[in-house]
């Protein structure tokens, strides 16, 4: 009877700890919500920027990372696409 107690605590801990770590990553995303952002290569370090080609896919625009900084760079707003998703 003691193992099955002991079995049942154990697993309550996990399941309990396991929520709060799903809660903080959680808070991390949605924290991303309604926020404007540049994106960075771990690469070369520069920024991704938006130009415009002549090609004919996508009306002639593109990406590409040489935005030396985050003023030169494309802006990226992230909206959620419903409540807790």
């Amino acid at each position: 009877m003691a193992r099955f107690i002991l079995a049942l605590f154990g697993a309550a801990t996990l399941l309990g700890s396991t929520a709060h770590a799903s809660e903080e990553n959680s808070d991390a995303v949605f924290g991303l919500a309604q926020g404007c952002y540049a994106v960075q290569s771990l690469h070369n370090d520069r920024f991704m920027r938006r130009y415009k080609t002549n090609g004919t896919i996508n009306n002639g625009w593109s990406f590409d990372f040489r935005a030396e900084n985050a003023g030169q760079a494309a802006s990226f707003y992230f909206k959620p696409s419903g409540f807790g998703t």
